[in-house]
């Protein structure tokens, strides 16, 4: 029966183990420390942390005492479940049972409290660790400086990773990746790629982590020649950028006025049938904008669908911005059907929407629109752009005071008297 669980254990078939261990329960085969060691490692694997506690409490209750390896297996399964509380609990509780605490004991716990984003007492953990006698290996340093880098102290945890190398603690990628990490959440773009180079001098293998990580430095400080250097280089490692590797050297590219570069990049993610997201779309609408490519922001906005990416507010403008730059060629209805498919959307147009809608206003737009647009500024509590608005205005009464409608007095009344003092 031990022999069973263990080894669905070891093929991470959690749910055999355990099934075969209920089954020798009901067969009342005398159980052991062994037994049940055997299904908390299964529960380990499986993430069960409520199962684990489960099968520390039944062992009790048959009269078998758990061993530090039983505490080592539960703790580790509620740090994988991020369930950091009862990790810590039972860290006590093998304390108050006089059992000796292992260095694997506390690097679960401390594991466990990364995962629940509770640095300080990861940190809190290593500091206590002397007094139990015990020396942090490299496991125990790099869980406390990735728990710091993601509770997002940068400072702190560049600090934790040269007390860790002044220790003489061997590097692994764990740490390496956090502390890159740590230097782009501080902009120090700089020491990241230098530690990226000394992980490669000491022989590691960096993998999607670090990599990711050096990318993400590299985007922290617009480095986008150096991003694009990364991506390639993942590439010849054999690891796929992920759609966050290759978000970050996209927003480098934009960042560092790199339009034809950014829709390179744009183009070989959809090459590499990355999963963009509205927020990665929306990086490069603003790069094809600002490179004033018009006519592929209209093009990206309308690929956004077909990628199951939901456009939003940013990507609405965007696309509008696009559609008035281009009205001279194609007319202002396009700007003004993305208007209303906004608004078809749930999504209610800001003053940047109707702020690039009144620069039609000089385009041709016809002015029973352009007065709509100013009154539903209005009725929107929106303050257009001054200049926009008096344009819009002019526009208003010189074509309707050209086609003889009746109507224009009315509708610039409903705009306000502030407006109409502009003319």
């Amino acid at each position: 029966w031990n022999a069973g669980i263990a080894a669905c254990a070891a093929g991470e078939q959690w749910q055999h183990a355990l099934a075969l261990f209920f089954r020798m329960v009901s067969t009342l085969v005398a159980m052991t420390v062994r037994t049940y060691n055997a299904a908390l490692n299964a529960c380990e694997k499986g993430q069960q942390a409520a199962c684990s506690l489960l099968l520390l409490h039944e062992m009790r209750r048959r009269g078998l005492t758990p061993d530090i390896i039983s505490y080592n297996t539960a703790i580790s399964a509620c740090g994988k479940s991020q369930r950091w509380l009862a990790a810590l609990a039972l860290v006590r509780e093998a304390k108050a049972w006089q059992l000796e605490l292992q260095v694997v004991t506390l690097s679960a716990a401390m594991n466990g409290c990364g995962e629940g984003l509770q640095w300080s007492r990861t940190l809190s953990l290593l500091d206590n660790m002397p007094q139990e006698g015990l020396a942090p290996n490299s496991v125990c340093h790099g869980a406390t400086i990735s728990a710091i880098e993601r509770g997002q102290w940068w400072a702190l945890a560049l600090q934790a990773f040269r007390m860790a190398t002044k220790a003489g603690c061997e590097l692994n990628v764990v740490m390496c990746s956090s502390a890159i990490g740590a230097c782009a959440g501080s902009g120090r773009w700089e020491k990241g790629i230098q530690l990226l180079e000394g992980l490669c001098c000491d022989g590691l293998e960096p993998n999607d982590r670090v990599l990711t990580a050096a990318v993400s430095a590299c985007e922290a400080g617009q480095q986008w020649a150096r991003s694009w250097c990364l991506l390639e280089e993942m590439e010849e490692r054999a690891v796929p950028p992920d759609v966050v590797s290759w978000g970050s050297a996209l927003v480098a590219c934009v960042r560092s006025e790199q339009w034809e570069v950014a829709l390179d990049v744009f183009d070989r993610m959809q090459l590499e049938t990355v999963a963009l997201d509205t927020a990665a779309f929306n990086v490069i609408l603003t790069a094809c904008v600002r490179g004033q490519q018009w006519g592929r922001a209209l093009q990206v906005l309308k690929t956004m669908p077909q990628r199951a990416a939901q456009p939003d507010q940013i990507s609405f403008n965007a696309g509008v911005s696009g559609a008035i730059a281009s009205c001279v060629r194609s007319g202002w209805h396009p700007a003004l059907c993305l208007m209303m498919d906004m608004r078809l959307c749930a999504f209610q147009p800001d003053v940047a929407t109707f702020n690039t809608l009144l620069a039609c206003g000089s385009s041709g737009l016809p002015w029973h629109w352009t007065a709509h647009l100013l009154c539903r500024m209005q009725a929107d509590y929106l303050t257009p752009n001054p200049l926009h608005q008096s344009s819009a205005i002019n526009a208003c009464w010189t074509q309707g005071c050209i086609s003889g409608s009746n109507a224009l007095p009315h509708l610039l009344e409903n705009i306000g008297n502030s407006a109409v003092s502009q003319l």
